[in-house]
């Protein structure tokens, strides 16, 4: 990306996400695989992270909005669904 591009990162998957826990095979910190159920099973490989991580992985960005989006579902089953929403400017 060119220096003052805008990435526009939206629901990322949080490490507060229930499924982060529900995993077959980890691959490291922030990547899980093999689910046997929930929404990611036959997907692959998913990535989760948090707000460290996300300000590392875009050490040449300035982040102007970080949103952090927590969804608790309480019926027919108790789900929980976390992720993030961010802009970030190239600086670098």
């Amino acid at each position: 990306m060119k220096k003052n591009s805008i990435y526009v990162g939206i629901d990322w998957f949080s490490t507060e996400h229930q499924d982060y826990s529900n995993f077959i095979k980890k691959l490291d910190m922030y990547s899980r695989t093999e689910y046997s159920k929930g929404p990611f099973v036959n997907v692959g490989t998913v990535n989760f992270t948090n707000k460290l991580h996300l300000v590392k992985l875009f050490k040449k960005f300035e982040i102007l909005v970080l949103e952090h989006k927590v969804v608790t579902k309480e019926i027919p089953e108790k789900n929980k669904s976390a992720s993030w929403n961010f802009v970030a400017r190239k600086i670098s």
